[in-house]
Formats: C-alpha cells, structure tokens, sequence
C-alpha cells in the first residue's frame, strides 16, 4: 500500500500513479497535464516573504494555491532561463494558523513583501492529496483493459484518453472546481456563484424557487430573541454570543436599541467591503456582503427601517439579487478563461425567483463532490 500524505513532490506522485494504475509519467507529464486543466497543483513556499492588508510582512512556509495563469506563465520564463517570482496567492486559514496568525478567510489571500520574495521553481510543485487521488481515478488502469507488463512497457499517461475524460464533468477538487465542457478542462475557483451553478446542472430541468438555491449552498440559521436580548448593544450581543450573521426569520421584534446597533454594524460592513474592494479581496468582499444582505433582509422584513425604500425590499427579493450577482459575476469571470462554457451556461441557466438549467440540445454531466 502506498504510504498516503497530506501532499506530493511530483516524483513522488508518479511513483503513486504507477503503483496504483501502472502508467509511468514524468514530471513533464504531469506539468503538462496541469497546463492543460486536467491536474490541479500547489507550491511548496519556502520562507517566503509575504503580507496580509493591514498587518506586517512575515515569513511564510507552506502550501499556496498555484493558478494555471501563474503555473503557464512560469514554465515560459522558466524555460527561457529566468527566475519566476508570484506575486500573489491564496492558502488556507490552517496554513496562517501554523504561523500564529488568526485572519476570518477560509481561503486568505497573501501578496509578495517585495519584487523577489516570492521565488517559484519547478522543484516547488506538489499535488494535494484529494487532487491526486481523483486524478488517479481518471486515469485508464488493468481496470481499463490496459494491461500491466515490465516498466518498459507501460503505457505514458501522456499517450491514454479516455471515455471519462471526454464527458462534461463538474467536479469539487479540493479548494476549485474541475470543470470539463466540450473536451476542455479548466480549474476555476470555489466561489458562491459556481456553487449555485453546479447545483442547478444537478437539478437539470427543475424549477428552483431562489430560497431553496440559496439555503441549499447557505443554509440561514435561526436564532430566537426576547426583550432583554434585544435591549443589548450590539458588543453585548456578541458577548453573549448571539452573532449578528446569524439573524434569520424566526425571532421576535427587535427593540430600537437593537436596532441601532444592527445598523451601526452595517456601517462597520461597509467599511470593511470597501476596504476588502480596495485589496482586490474578492472572496472577503463576497462573504461581507452576503451577511450584510441578511441583516438588512431581516430589518426591511420587521421594522421597515423607517421606511427607507432601499431597505424596504421583501427578503425573497433580496435574495434574489443576490443570486443572480453571484451567478452573473462567476459567468462573466468564466468569459475570459472558459467563454466556451460562459456561452452555454449564458442560455442554459434562468434566474429570478425561480432558478433553473435548460442545455439545449441535452447534456450528459458527471458530478461529483
């Protein structure tokens, strides 16, 4: 049995791919299999010298996502014999944890200190252990009628397509999506709105009323309120640990000092979108927002506000906006990396207060999370 690890050096992940289906591979094979889409792979940071918005540079060492763009453009300058330096990539909270460092991002974005801190060679390439074990689950086996001879004889992976790998595929990948349309493969970030999509491929032809879209990705839950918890400021609130987030439906009215404290909070969410907007912080700004629209979803709902029309909107519609921003901005985003699949999801997929996925002709999709 080959010994399992958090992750692999790409010497190593050959070593498991031809134990495990008995296709020898390089590491040029492999590369060329990321460049293509169809393998998604990290670098090993060293003692890079990178910084957060708001704190001091520091020493990281560990795993960071490596986007195709960045991996493609740092095979030709590399090949050119130049050194490639990144200037920016994202890790995971866990990642800044090791260094002590606390930050509310599952998916943290980390910038260079200076224009060299950052240095990537091939040698820094590794593959994640979920990346790696369902890439071995594509690749043609015994399984697949290839049989197994000396070493000299196994097939290249370069050299095997397979049924699989012709299907159109929406696949969760660890940190990204693996997505295949029309014979092409493309890793494309974990976002809202590509969670939405991926459910509605898995509804296929189905009316989906936006409240079950959204509660199906971002379940709201709900949280019960009496007097004296809404006579508390928003600080005591939290102390009590009543998160603001949290505010859903079910619950009584909120006295006027609750009130004010809830739109004191929106005021702090403003600032840190605006702030998140300005550090170019998509996910931070994303995450910002969707529990800004749930509070004021909840205010507009109960209390009217005042009757301020901008606050005023029912939560149905509320979430409403908010699906087909996020659907529209991940489609849009696609147009540049994937506009084959941008096109079709464009015609394919309905939004409004019902949501649905019509592909016209039919398509046959394989799923899995």
């Amino acid at each position: 049995m080959f010994e399992k690890k958090q992750y692999y050096f790409l010497r190593e992940a050959a070593q498991r791919i031809l134990s495990e289906t008995g296709l020898t591979c390089t590491n040029e094979d492999l590369i060329t299999k990321a460049r293509e889409g169809e393998l998604f792979l990290h670098a090993s940071a060293s003692n890079w010298l990178v910084k957060l918005p708001g704190k001091e540079p520091f020493q990281f060492t560990g795993l960071c996502a490596l986007e195709r763009t960045f991996l493609i453009a740092a095979i030709q300058t590399i090949e050119k014999g130049e050194q490639f330096y990144l200037t920016d990539f994202s890790t995971t909270r866990d990642e800044l944890i090791r260094h002590a460092i606390q930050y509310d991002d599952d998916f943290p974005s980390l910038m260079r200190a200076s224009e060299k801190s950052c240095p990537l060679t091939l040698t820094d390439l590794v593959v994640k252990q979920d990346s790696l074990v369902d890439f071995i689950e594509r690749c043609p086996s015994k399984e697949n009628n290839i049989t197994k001879t000396d070493s000299t004889d196994h097939p290249s992976i370069q050299e095997q397509s397979t049924e699989t790998e012709l299907c159109n595929r929406f696949i969760l990948a660890g940190e990204y999506w693996q997505i295949t349309f029309n014979q092409k493969t493309v890793m494309v970030k974990n976002t809202k709105g590509i969670q939405y999509i991926d459910y509605l491929i898995r509804n296929k032809r189905k009316e989906i009323h936006v409240s079950e879209l959204c509660n199906a990705i971002d379940p709201q839950e709900t949280v019960q309120t009496n007097n004296s918890l809404s006579k508390m400021t928003l600080e005591q609130l939290n102390d009590e640990g009543f998160s603001v987030s949290n505010l859903g439906t079910g619950f009584d009215l909120l006295d006027k000092n609750a009130i004010a404290s809830l739109k004191l909070y929106i005021e702090q969410l403003d600032d840190q979108i605006e702030e998140a907007n300005e550090f170019d912080n998509i996910e931070k700004k994303e995450k910002l927002e969707s529990e800004k629209e749930r509070i004021v979803a909840r205010l507009s709902a109960d209390m009217g506000l005042a009757g301020k029309s901008r606050l005023s909107t029912s939560p149905i519609e509320k979430i409403r906006k908010n699906v087909e921003k996020r659907v529209s901005t991940d489609i849009n985003k696609l147009q540049k990396s994937f506009p084959d699949f941008a096109d079709h999801l464009k015609t394919a997929i309905k939004t409004g207060t019902t949501c649905k996925y019509t592909p016209v002709p039919d398509l046959i999709w394989g799923l899995l999370k």
